[in-house]
């Protein structure tokens, strides 16, 4: 740099890599790599994160937001592939490590599992068949299960009088108390735009009086029915 006009210029160039000091070092070997331990490398090497999300998405179709969480920890991984292997609803399998696994895991600050994937797949199952009410199952069943941890699913159902019972004239009646305590609701859901708001009124008071022993699907079918005749 000239300080009296201001410039620079270059006093030498470098056109070797000797110049740079840059050359085999006499003291080390040369190391070569081979394709075949390359390969080796990457047969060894675990599942990455985005690999598993994929498969996530993929093999059980899970939304993204639900991968994203599964795939967050490995041992969520690992017991959402063994419950999959027993029952095919992947979806529900997913709700229920967000939801009351999860809830679980979060009030007690452990990483603890508190129920088997025998347990959980059986819950699904008996949901998905109509034969309980998620309501029940994801409540006091799960509470009891956490406390069991060998019970079988069905048996302790069975005790706590928690299999949903069939529609049938007792369902009707149950549905017509409702109606008949809430005149004011009913006429309500007959003139109003917000009839869906107020059918979940009347739902959660039915699946109140019933103890969620009622199939939902079913139960709503026939109170739309009877508030429609009302």
């Amino acid at each position: 740099f000239n300080v009296d006009t201001g410039e620079t210029y270059a006093m030498r160039t470098k056109e070797e890599l000797n110049d740079y000091r840059y050359f085999p070092d006499p003291d080390l070997s040369p190391l070569h790599l081979s394709d075949e331990w390359l390969e080796k490398i990457r047969a060894d090497m675990p599942e990455l994160p985005w690999e598993i999300k994929n498969r996530l998405i993929t093999k059980y179709t899970l939304p993204d937001y639900d991968a994203n969480f599964i795939v967050d920890s490995n041992e969520r991984v690992t017991f959402f592939e063994e419950v999959a292997c027993i029952n095919a609803n992947y979806k529900s399998i997913a709700n229920w490590i967000m939801g009351p696994i999860q809830s679980y895991q979060n009030t007690t600050k452990s990483n603890n599992w508190p129920i088997t994937k025998e347990q959980l797949a059986e819950l699904i199952a008996l949901i998905d068949d109509h034969q309980l009410s998620y309501t029940a199952a994801s409540g006091i069943l799960f509470q009891s299960l956490v406390a069991n941890p060998a019970a079988d699913v069905r048996t302790v159902a069975t005790e706590l009088d928690l299999l949903l019972k069939e529609t049938n004239a007792d369902v009707e009646v149950l549905i017509q108390s409702v109606i008949q305590d809430f005149p004011d609701k009913v006429q309500a859901y007959k003139s109003s735009k917000k009839g869906k708001a107020l059918l979940g009124l009347f739902m959660g008071e039915l699946m109140k009086r019933s103890a969620g022993k009622l199939d939902p699907k079913e139960l709503n079918q026939i109170l739309v029915e009877k508030l429609n005749e009302a």
